[in-house]
This record gives structure tokens, C-alpha cells and sequence, in this order.
């Protein structure tokens, strides 16, 4: 096949093949290239998003201290200046409505999506933690 159509690119007497007409290398060619578009759709691919948002370096009131919620394995970070988390080696902030993670203090920050963060974020606003962590375990904020 390849041959033949080689051939028609190269000025070779042009044959039948298989009842249609054959055509050259280059529009053979561009015919790959417009059905391998045409067969690309994002209609069933869920969208991607992006945050334009990066968070501010985190604040803390004295050494970072992370205090385990009760009968959770969720830290929490009480002296930090925004809502901020520990669970299984990764750690989750919210800046300005959105959840970022990293795999330290430091960063780099990435975007979270909801499905990411640990059960017990997904369902509460990101300052249910410290407005209702037992008094008695809380520090002077």
C-alpha cells in the first residue's frame, strides 16, 4: 500500500485501487491529519480547573504546632494565620475559597480538588475545625 502510494506521489502511472481514485502522497497525508483531528472531542472529558490563585507564605504565632483533633488522625495547625491541616504526609490549606496541598510547610503548593482532601475537610468550611475544637485543648491564638 505504501508502495503504491508512494509511487502516485512520484508521478507513476496512477492505477484503481479498490474502485476509487487515487490520489497523492500529500493528500493521502492530509486526510490522516483531518480525520485524526475530527476524531479528537472534549465533550466527553470532564474540565480541568485551574487555579490563577497561589497562596501567601503561612504565618504562624510561635513554631509551627500541629494539635491532633480528637479521635480523628487530622492535625491541625492553631497558631497558623489560615486554615491548616496534616493527614497522611500531606498537608492542606484554604486561601481565598480554595484548598491547596503540599509535602511541606514550605511548598510548592498545589491546587486540591475536593476528592484529594482528607474525609473529614470535604464536607465542612475550612474554619469548622478551629471554631469548634474543644476549648479546653485550644492555645491563645
Amino acid at each position: 500500500m505504501i508502495r503504491i502510494l508512494w509511487g502516485f506521489g512520484m508521478g507513476v502511472k496512477r492505477k484503481k485501487l479498490l474502485g476509487f481514485r487515487a490520489v497523492s502522497l500529500s493528500g493521502v497525508l492530509s486526510m490522516l491529519i483531518f480525520f485524526s483531528v475530527l476524531g479528537c472531542s472534549t465533550e466527553s472529558t470532564a474540565p480541568i480547573k485551574v487555579s490563577k490563585i497561589t497562596p501567601t507564605i503561612l504565618r504562624f504565632d510561635g513554631d509551627p504546632v500541629p494539635t491532633l483533633i480528637p479521635t480523628t488522625n487530622l492535625y491541625i495547625f492553631l497558631n497558623s494565620d489560615r486554615p491548616l491541616y496534616f493527614s497522611d504526609g500531606q498537608y492542606f490549606q484554604s486561601f481565598k475559597g480554595h484548598w491547596f496541598s503540599s509535602n511541606g510547610l514550605e511548598g510548592p503548593w498545589m491546587t486540591c480538588e475536593e476528592m484529594d482532601l482528607p474525609d473529614l475537610l470535604r464536607s465542612v468550611p475550612p474554619e469548622y475545625y478551629y471554631d469548634n475544637f474543644p476549648s479546653q485543648l485550644k492555645k491563645d491564638r
